[in-house]
């Protein structure tokens, strides 16, 4: 298991290169010259952040109507009348504190609820057999302040238990489909470097669920091309082995492709120095923020933990909303706002 864990620093930089998108890494290398040797991977990665979130903002920038327009010194953020709690992070239980948002507010919720009989000592769990019910309680709630056309993400992943998955996620997922909501899409977080985690008689850990909910026959927002890479061969030709069979579709071309259900994001990515047991890196909630949300929406966590969301809320231009059960954990958010010079 530690073979396949611990690779070489070289092998580290180039890998970590090669995952860049097409812009960032011709920023990259007008910025170093060619000369990737002297480049660490600490630097890529900081490097990566702060020219893609650039790249987005601009664009956004671009496509915004004249009305979102701001002066130089003004927010960039467009105002949401008799919201409470914008952009704050509230301490307590999301159930109790849902009734203060204002009705069809929210454009988009993104979370990670904690998982089931997991960090026990860091957060008060629920057992797998009342998950379903304590998640779908809060989840309807929710419901009344999304707009029609908002999303919900849930970031989650089942456990093994006596050698089998124990199947709260499904039953959470059922449980959420009979009443308010559809699952819209399964998405995927891959994590390359993913720690050896898990059951050690199964397959390492590397990925985990995105899971895109919408309301119950409405039609969610998204921007599929709002992170999407520059392509050569946009669209589809057909299959040379089957002659004939598919017809009907364009010649590909040149353009934006669709973002892929596969977002790969690095744990190594995550800040370090930073006392919470359950972090996800930026790198992923950059793109469901970009490709589910517009500049000015207001971006929900009921479950804010480290705060990762509101802080990638705030930097692309969005309003942000967080509820946090755990007191230290809304100071460490707090603090993290005003190091960014967020708050």
């Amino acid at each position: 298991m530690q073979e396949d864990w611990v690779k070489s620093p070289s092998w580290s930089v180039n890998v970590e290169i090669l995952e860049l998108r097409e812009p960032v890494f011709r920023a990259l290398h007008e910025v170093v010259e060619g000369n990737f040797r002297e480049v660490s991977r600490p630097k890529v990665r900081k490097f990566r952040t702060k020219v893609w979130s650039k790249l987005q903002r601009d664009k956004a920038s671009a496509k915004s109507s004249p009305k979102l327009q701001r002066d130089k010194g003004s927010p960039k953020r467009r105002p949401v009348k008799s919201q409470p709690f914008l952009d704050t992070i509230q301490h307590g239980d999301c159930l109790d504190l849902f009734a203060g948002v204002k009705k069809r507010s929210v454009r988009l919720i993104v979370t990670s609820p904690p998982y089931a009989n997991k960090l026990g000592e860091h957060y008060d769990t629920w057992t797998p057999e009342e998950y379903p019910d304590k998640f779908c309680e809060r989840m309807a709630k929710a419901h009344e302040f999304l707009l029609d056309d908002g999303s919900l993400i849930v970031i989650i992943r089942a456990h093994t238990e006596n050698e089998r998955v124990n199947p709260y996620v499904r039953r959470t997922i059922d449980q959420m489909e009979l009443f308010l909501w559809d699952l819209v899409y399964e998405m995927i977080w891959y994590k390359p470097d993913g720690p050896p985690l898990g059951d050690r008689h199964k397959p390492r850990q590397t990925w985990e669920f995105v899971l895109w909910f919408a309301k119950k026959g409405q039609k969610p927002f998204r921007n599929l091309k709002a992170c999407g890479n520059p392509t050569k061969r946009k669209g589809f030709e057909g299959s040379e082995r089957i002659p004939g069979r598919f017809k009907g579709y364009r010649k590909a071309e040149p353009g934006i492709a669709r973002i892929p259900d596969v977002f790969t994001a690095y744990v190594g990515s995550i800040a370090r120095g930073i006392d919470h047991p359950a972090m996800y890196p930026p790198s992923l909630v950059e793109p469901l923020i970009l490709t589910f949300s517009e500049p000015g929406d207001v971006v929900l966590d009921p479950f804010a933990g480290s705060g990762t969301t509101l802080l990638k809320a705030l930097e692309l231009d969005r309003h942000m909303i967080g509820f946090e059960k755990k007191l230290e954990y809304v100071e460490l958010i707090e603090r993290r706002l005003r190091d960014r010079k967020l708050f």
